[in-house]
């Protein structure tokens, strides 16, 4: 069985995944605890509510692109300062 302590990263990534393939409308609580192996309460723990874990979700996004767009830029500064 799965640590408990990862269930919210589980549930994180698999929101994720939902709203990158079928934006936010398709979040449905139960079907993400289902498809992570909790239950709803321990979602509603981990997030407070369904919005809670959409913003959850959208922030980590955010935060994933723009780390991307920062690893972007250094690698294309070394490159250039390198001429």
């Amino acid at each position: 069985m799965r640590a408990r302590s990862e269930a919210p990263a589980r549930i994180l990534e698999a929101a994720i995944a939902v709203i990158e393939d079928a934006g936010e409308v398709a979040i449905r609580v139960h079907d993400l605890a289902g498809t992570c192996g909790v239950t709803g309460p321990i979602l509603y723990r981990a997030y407070g509510s369904r919005e809670g874990l959409i913003i959850a979700a959208q922030a980590e996004r955010y935060r994933r692109s723009t780390a991307h767009d920062v690893t972007a830029d250094r690698k294309s500064t070394r490159l250039n300062s390198s001429h």
